[in-house]
């Protein structure tokens, strides 16, 4: 066996991993997308006390971010039926990534303190990449900078969580 054969080797199963974590990240924006349609149907319900306008466009952008990659890999796999399959191409995990954190942000400023958990999504995401792990520590960075942001983006829209208004009237 030559080490071109090997390298060969390992670039195959290269594309085999990242594929699958591609595969698996598209089923994490899917269960994002029913999130999405639960959190707007509860306040519809007055679960969540977001105003109206707010959460609808809120959710609606967050449902087109991350709905946007399921629909690009399935117009290219199934409708277009290209071959190689789009999981493997080297960009799609950039755009599965970036997706996921817009999304979660929108999702964050329009629900303040009730969307915290939500905040880990994007770091998992990409931590699905393991050969990626520069692009790990700016995910993560850019989530804990999100927290702030998320809590003073709501006061903006006048969705403000209590607790920010209780600290800040003090």
């Amino acid at each position: 066996m030559t080490s071109q054969t090997v390298v060969i080797r390992e670039k195959e199963l290269y594309k085999k991993a990242e594929a699958a974590a591609n595969l698996f990240n598209l089923k994490c924006l899917g269960v994002l997308c029913c999130i999405v349609v639960i959190c707007d149907l509860l306040n519809e319900t007055g679960v969540f006390e977001v105003a109206f306008s707010i959460m609808r466009i809120g959710m609606l952008v967050s449902l087109i971010f991350f709905s946007t990659p399921i629909i690009v890999r399935f117009i290219h796999d199934k409708v277009m039926r290209r071959v190689p399959s789009y999981l493997e191409n080297d960009n799609f995990k950039m755009l599965i990534i970036v997706s996921a954190f817009f999304g979660i942000s929108l999702i964050c400023v329009t629900l303040t303190h009730q969307a915290l958990i939500a905040m880990a999504v994007p770091p998992l995401i990409a931590a699905q990449y393991r050969d990626q792990k520069r692009l790990f520590r700016i995910i993560l960075t850019l989530t804990v900078i999100l927290v702030p942001v998320g809590v003073y983006g709501g006061f903006l829209f006048g969705n403000a969580d209590q607790n920010l208004l209780n600290a800040l009237s003090m």
